[in-house]
């Protein structure tokens, strides 16, 4: 049946939550950039990605792997790069392995799926961006720079002390104001056209083990999705739990975290129109025969469900007939809201309004004389003045900037005892939220869907607490993880009972098994 509403609604749901979610490491990508340009600068960030070949599509890869960056978050990275002129191979390498792991993405992927697997995956994103960053620097061959002659982005460095602070601040906001927001857009509507297409529930019965055609449907469906690092972990540990394809997994891990419809925007944008499908056709086959090759060589999982809700971010959140009035809407799209998005938002306007007044002092101004104007005659260093080289500036900021993802890692995922102490509130709001969808009345429908919201956040706290204590602990003990995996094994039952409409079998499962999955949970993290 069609539904016009449902789809309009759906649309403006999965753009917005795409776009909240991407805030975060799109202001990181943002900021890397501006530290790039203005402390290290073009012969610094060549030094340090190497000319090409092999070594420098390593060190792409590698410098990738430690930044808290999403597949559009990337692009101002990739952009700044490319402007030093780094090797368009080791650029591509970049950009494909810099989405998939960070250090905080690695333990949460570790925590919710197989570590063997995650481990597997991240190997082979290593020989996919090596192969296929050297093969383009074979088929594409840069022109070799005269000796003497202008490099590819050389530009005078900001003046110590205010100066190159000022800098650093300029291009940041600037870049707020550039492309990356028309690519940030083109890569979140893609997954507002994904709502458009699939319906509701459409995709909890796929992506089986045993369906051959697994790899191939999740390159349709993941690439042109838009997917943040952590939400993608989380898929892919649904997908382990429920015995979904390997090989599907693989693609969603690569495709899923790596591409996005702006990305592929940017690189037909940048490289041209042939070389860049061409980049694209050839990483998408590599990805796929590699998925298939990873659903021979890996086990098989030991528990085979018959669905899953892995996949629900891609289809339409509303079923046909919803009454998805504008409040509901708002209300599904500030879920994607949390601590990382609600201090990101503000920074990342803070930014875009400074961009555009930078924007009109360059219109009057000679703004960049003045950045690298350098004081006249011997300049005077006061005693407790130490003047830091640029590059060291920059290792030092980075290297804060992971410090403080990390520190971001453990305030979103709080001690154990303050997880427990959600989960009680929440498994209160899960019951009285049940009890309500069971009275016969005309906002039933609304009462359902907001115990299913509920069981959602239920959810996530359990996932918050598993993480929460990992990265303290640096283990979960096997009691921890089967009262964790049946708790939410409990949750999703009583949520498609509530999908499906029965809403009293869903309220008497909601007391006795989910009761007695939230009491084991307790029992089992509670402990020290």
């Amino acid at each position: 049946m069609f539904d016009l509403v449902a789809i309009v609604a759906g649309v403006l749901v999965r753009t917005g939550q795409a776009l909240i979610e991407a805030t975060p490491t799109v202001l990181c990508g943002i900021v890397v950039a501006g530290v790039l340009r203005r402390m290290v600068g073009a012969p610094g960030v060549r030094r340090a990605f190497g000319a090409a070949g092999w070594k420098g599509v390593f060190r792409g890869w590698a410098f990738g792997m430690l930044l808290p960056v999403c597949s559009l978050g990337v692009i101002p990275v990739a952009r700044e790069l490319r402007r030093c002129g780094v090797s368009d191979g080791t650029v591509l390498a970049f950009v494909l392995a810099a989405p998939l792991l960070n250090p905080i993405s690695f333990l949460y992927g570790l925590t919710l799926s197989e570590p063997v697997v995650i481990l597997v995956f991240a190997l082979g994103s290593l020989v996919l961006a090596l192969l296929l960053g050297e093969l383009w620097n074979y088929r594409y061959p840069a022109e070799p720079v005269p000796d003497g002659a202008p490099q590819p982005g050389d530009e005078p460095l900001p003046a110590y002390g205010v100066k190159r602070l000022v800098a650093v601040a300029e291009t940041t906001a600037r870049e707020a104001t550039g492309p990356v927001l028309l690519y940030a857009l083109v890569g979140v509507i893609g997954s507002g056209l994904m709502a458009a297409v699939l319906p509701f529930g459409s995709l909890q019965n796929g992506m089986k083990y045993a369906d051959q055609t697994a790899p191939l449907q999740m390159a349709g469906i993941a690439l042109p999705a838009f997917n943040s690092p952590l939400n993608g972990m989380m898929k892919l540990g649904l997908m382990f739990d429920h015995g979904n394809s390997v090989g599907a997994a693989f693609v969603l891990f690569v495709l899923g975290l790596g591409v996005n419809l702006g990305l592929v925007a940017w690189v037909l944008g940048t490289f041209g129109g042939r070389r860049g499908l061409s980049w694209f056709a050839t990483c998408v086959l590599a990805v796929v025969l590699v998925g298939y090759a990873a659903q021979l060589v890996l086990s098989a999982p030991a528990r085979l469900e018959d669905h899953t809700h892995a996949f629900d971010d891609y289809s339409n959140p509303f079923p046909v007939g919803t009454d998805a009035t504008a409040g509901v809407v708002w209300d599904k799209i500030k879920q994607k809201a949390e601590v990382l998005e609600l201090a990101s938002i503000p920074l990342l306007g803070a930014f875009g309004l400074l961009g555009l007044a930078f924007r009109r002092v360059r219109a009057k101004y000679d703004l960049e004389a003045w950045l690298t104007r350098q004081p006249e005659g011997e300049r005077k260093v006061g005693k407790y003045d130490l003047i830091v080289p640029g590059p060291v500036l920059a290792a030092v900021a980075l290297a804060g900037l992971v410090a403080f993802s990390a520190a971001g890692a453990y305030i979103y995922y709080p001690e154990p005892a303050e997880a427990l102490e959600q989960m009680y509130r929440t498994r209160a709001d899960v019951s009285s939220a049940v009890a309500g969808a069971r009275n016969a009345s005309a906002d039933r429908a609304r009462k359902r869907a907001e115990a299913v919201r509920e069981l959602e956040q239920l959810d996530l706290a359990v996932r918050k607490l598993m993480v929460g204590t990992y990265i303290r602990r640096f283990a979960l003990t096997a009691e921890q993880k089967e009262a964790a995996d049946a708790l939410r094994e409990e949750i999703e039952e009583v949520r498609d009972e509530l999908l499906t409409g029965d809403t009293e079998k869903a309220h008497a499962r909601a007391n006795a098994e989910l009761g007695r999955a939230y009491a084991a949970v307790r029992a089992a993290f509670a402990a020290p």
